[in-house]
């Protein structure tokens, strides 16, 4: 089983530093790591329930304002809303 409280770590971390020209890479992990949340999100606690919802509509609201700068850039904020 993954450790989700790590999955919700990196989720938040990446959030943190969403910069979507400087930190492709690290973006590209939020889809996977939202997806994984989601399909666990029974087994986290109330405490990380909490978390995850907040950290999906901050998320939510970052990605309405990027500014997309390359086809790259569209893949990942596609991908991104497929799994939000």
């Amino acid at each position: 089983m993954k450790n989700l409280e790590t999955f919700l770590n990196a989720y938040k971390m990446n959030l943190e530093y969403f910069d979507i020209s400087s930190f492709e890479d690290e973006i590209m992990d939020i889809p996977y790591q939202v997806k994984i949340l989601k399909e666990n999100f029974e087994q986290l606690t109330s405490s990380q329930k909490i978390l995850f919802l907040e950290l999906t509509q901050e998320l939510k609201n970052r990605i309405e304002n990027v500014e997309i700068e390359n086809n790259l850039e569209k893949k990942i904020i596609f991908s991104i809303k497929e799994v939000i």
